[in-house]
């Protein structure tokens, strides 16, 4: 325990990933986050977004408000390259603090480095969205949009049906693997 606090003494900040679990253990997270805070190391906290809710965050932030000296990073599996934007920007911010406002010049071109990084992903990530726009939004009116719309649901629940009848017929047809593809147009074709 004592070579912990001295290894959390010695760094320059602190990463967490937290629960509420984790959080509730006074001899665990709870106190090395103290200490932490005691030796005016700067925390980042970072939780998962599919496990705990925004609601379970502002909970901890309440009971522990120490460990929360900046906002916590909240992980999402649907929204993970926001989640790492998001965490490496905080990153530099909790750096720069522990540097007293002056990264080294091999931080700060790690840092500059993941920052370029996140903007060709969010560029690559608004071309390949642009891409799958249609190309003429504005010539298809409401109600084409709603008829298409209730085609696909159609399709969709048509290939669920298809899929369940195919997997319950037989014994022998539980040991093959059914593969579906499902198309937007066409809907379910079994492969």
């Amino acid at each position: 325990r004592n070579s912990l606090k001295e290894t959390i003494f010695a760094s320059r900040s602190m990463i967490s990933i937290i629960s509420g679990e984790a959080l509730a253990d006074p001899n665990g997270m709870q106190q090395e986050m103290w200490w932490a805070h005691s030796a005016r190391i700067p925390i980042l906290s970072f939780y998962d977004g599919d496990l705990h809710s925004t609601t379970d965050s502002a909970k901890w932030q309440r009971e522990f408000p120490y460990a929360f000296q900046h906002p916590p990073i909240m992980y999402q599996r649907r929204g993970h390259m926001q989640a790492k934007g998001a965490l490496v920007a905080a990153l530099q911010t909790v750096l720069t603090e522990s540097y007293h406002g002056r990264l080294p010049e091999n931080v700060a071109e790690c840092m500059s480095r993941q920052a370029e990084r996140q903007r060709r992903r969010e560029k690559r990530a608004d071309r390949l969205a642009a891409q799958a726009a249609p190309e003429d939004v504005n010539s298809i009116d409401d109600s084409q949009s709603e008829h298409r719309s209730k085609q696909q649901q159609a399709a969709h629940a048509q290939g669920k049906a298809h899929a369940r009848a195919d997997l319950g017929t037989s014994e022998a047809s539980r040991s093959k693997q059914l593969a579906i593809r499902f198309s937007a147009e066409d809907g379910p074709q079994g492969v």
